[in-house]
């Protein structure tokens, strides 16, 4: 597998850290986004090649922004991976367009499952 450049969008330092152990240990580049604003704004200016994104952020849900980036983007699109603590948020991320659901806390190949 070949590193990538992955985003992850959260407001929650241990989901965060969790998420980044697990990706960094696998060479992947890791940025950091602290709001859905910050997020979309990275996307734009830099783009990565996955968003990983909390279901509750500071600004917006990540539901919303995977509304917002479905509806801004035509090409090309990126794939958002929502995760949550809560089960019952995986319906509802898959019919607002994210790629994939993550249940956290998860393991470490669960979440490296979703970079192939």
């Amino acid at each position: 597998m070949k590193n990538i450049r992955v985003l992850i969008a959260s407001d929650s330092p241990l989901q965060s850290r969790s998420l980044q152990r697990m990706l960094a240990q696998n060479g992947h580049q890791i940025v950091q986004a602290d709001s859905g604003q910050e997020a979309m704004d990275h996307i734009d200016k830099h783009g990565v090649d996955l968003c990983f994104v909390q279901d509750v952020l500071p600004d917006q849900s990540g539901l919303e922004l995977c509304r917002a980036y479905a509806a801004a983007s035509e090409a090309d699109r990126i794939p958002i991976v929502v995760f949550s603590r809560q089960a019952a948020t995986e319906e509802r991320a898959l019919a607002a367009g994210a790629a994939d659901f993550l249940k956290m806390p998860c393991q470490s190949q669960d979440a490296l499952n979703l970079l192939e």
